[in-house]
């Protein structure tokens, strides 16, 4: 599975249905109010299918988000939100006002942790460089 299948998985019924190729469920509204199923089903059990079918939905709509937000992509968005963001949210993870004189804003810490985590991010991208050229070269 990469990235580049997402699109497929957007555009295509498929992975929404009872089995593979089966959409249809999706064909049909969410509850059948008119017609010949009206008299035969009672209403527990139309309730019940427009569950199951929101729920199918649901499935496949979390499959896609989750693909097209992976971690990494939320962090740059998150951290997008707080640059762009207004002064005072800012302020609360980083001042430089109270850096100086010693003090600490209410959420600091993560500044701090995230500073910490950052120095080491290059020393071990290129240890992580190392082993894979190790591997490319092999025992020559």
């Amino acid at each position: 599975w990469s990235r580049f299948e997402s699109g497929k998985l957007i555009w295509s019924n498929s992975s929404l249905g009872n089995a593979p190729g089966d959409v249809s469920s999706l064909q049909k509204p969410l509850l059948d109010t008119q017609g010949e199923g009206v008299a035969r089903k009672s209403l527990n059990s139309r309730l019940l299918e427009a569950s199951r079918r929101l729920t199918v939905a649901s499935t496949g709509i979390q499959e896609v988000i989750q693909q097209l937000l992976p971690p990494q992509v939320t962090a740059v968005l998150l951290a997008l939100a707080i640059g762009m963001g207004p002064d005072w949210v800012k302020k609360i993870l980083y001042d430089p006002a109270l850096a100086k004189t010693g003090g600490q804003p209410p959420l600091g810490w993560i500044y701090g942790t995230a500073k910490a985590l950052g120095g080491g991010f290059v020393p071990l991208q290129m240890i992580s460089l190392g082993g894979r050229l190790l591997n490319i070269v092999g025992a020559d």
